[in-house]
């Protein structure tokens, strides 16, 4: 039991770094466990044949922005906020993070991080192809329909309103979408839902300023309708905080189906909920789509597709549709044009924005890239952006490349 995100995160800065900083030889991860009677010391280590750090510099190391021997490393991109989020993420979770170095030789960072055991019991073998073709192989069977219900969706990036649509349309409902907080006031004015579903961070009008709007406004139709917030803000402590400012419930991105169909059964009026008798699973046979997914597959190793693809509900073709969509939206210009003129509280939405695309469709590193973005954006430390920008971009060009090439 234990932070998969985090620890996620903890080992791609990890292992960022050592690529980043070894410009020829290799980079070796290694995964090892130490068993207590309630836990598990998880313990992992990046060992490269870089650059290495000097003795007197390594307690210099996780510090915010620290640029090591900058006349070595001088040619190099970034700065050492990967380093601090890991230390500061780690200490966190009540880990350790140990550094050997040999300077001109590599370095080797050894993180330990314990975690509780919720049972002894094995798990079986995992064979990833296997796996892979088991999440792809079936689409999601609804247990419930309600065509007489009617929801609101909002959310400024449009391919989290395609995936929001695509994941509840075996539950036949109506469903109306806004892209921003001035839209869904004007849609709440004119319609009664059953269920609005409210973004948090959005241009202009953010969700709780919104709700916020709309609690104030008389002419609103739907003063007791139930509005979850959605968000990829999954610290501890905000659900508490959304629920203090108004809203009814909150829910995670990406989403999953299936807690979103539970959700939004637990909210519709119960005359509205139809149960379906038969739970039935549907083959997807689409050969295009396959291919699509198997060349994506060689372009990036590491794409979470068996995530991606749970998030459109097994769906390979949709997932397809949200790709072109990825592609065709202008977000990597807005993300330039936003850095040039350094409008940072705009910059923040739109990282954002991508942070939550990106995690959807299994573009986990550039996700992370995001993440870090929008972080030092929010804490308005413009050394970090700006001496990471360039890394964000190749990124997120390298993604939408192999998009490109595979459709």
């Amino acid at each position: 039991y234990g932070d998969m995100i985090r620890i996620r995160q903890i080992m791609i800065n990890l292992l960022t770094n050592a690529v980043k900083y070894t410009e020829k030889g290799r980079v070796d991860f290694f995964v090892s466990g130490e068993s207590t009677e309630q836990m598990l010391l998880l313990k992992f280590s990046v060992k490269d044949t870089g650059m290495g750090i000097a003795p007197e510099e390594i307690d210099r190391l996780f510090n915010k922005f620290e640029r090591l021997d900058m006349k070595k490393n001088r040619t190099i991109e970034g700065t050492g906020l990967g380093l601090h989020l890991t230390k500061m993420l780690t200490d966190l979770m009540g880990g350790t993070v140990a550094v050997e170095s040999e300077y001109g030789n590599g370095s080797e960072f050894t993180v330990v991080i314990p975690q509780e055991c919720r049972s002894s019991s094995p798990v079986g073998k995992l064979d990833m192809k296997s796996y892979i073709a088991g999440q792809t192989e079936y689409k999601h069977q609804s247990y419930y329909t309600a065509p007489d219900a009617r929801i609101l969706v909002v959310d400024d990036v449009e391919i989290n309103l395609k995936v929001f649509a695509n994941l509840i349309k075996q539950l036949k409902m109506q469903i109306d979408t806004a892209t921003g907080g001035e839209e869904s006031i004007e849609l709440a004015c004119e319609n009664k839902y059953d269920i609005i579903f409210m973004d948090h961070m959005m241009p202009g009008l953010n969700g709780i300023e919104t709700l916020e709007k709309l609690r104030e406004m008389k002419e609103n139709k739907n003063a007791d309708t139930p509005i979850i917030m959605l968000t990829a803000n999954a610290l501890s402590g905000m659900k508490e905080m959304y629920l203090e400012k108004g809203f009814t419930d909150y829910l995670s991105k990406p989403i999953d189906g299936i807690k979103l169909e539970k959700k939004i059964e637990k909210y519709l009026p119960r005359k509205k909920v139809l149960t379906v008798q038969e739970n039935t699973c549907e083959k997807n046979t689409e050969e295009d789509s396959k291919k699509v997914l198997s060349c994506l597959q060689n372009y990036i190793p590491e794409i979470k597709l068996a995530e991606a693809l749970m998030y459109c509900a097994g769906s390979e073709d949709f997932y397809v549709e949200c790709l072109k969509e990825f592609c065709e939206n202008r977000r990597k210009e807005l993300i330039q044009q936003l850095f040039d003129s350094e409008n940072w509280n705009e910059y923040t939405v739109q990282v954002h924005g991508l942070k939550s695309a990106s995690r959807t469709l299994g573009f986990e590193v550039l996700g992370n890239l995001a993440e870090q973005m929008e972080y030092a954006a929010k804490k308005q430390e413009t050394a970090y952006i700006q001496e990471n920008f360039e890394d964000l971009q190749k990124e997120y060009e390298r993604v939408l490349k192999a998009i490109a090439e595979s459709l």
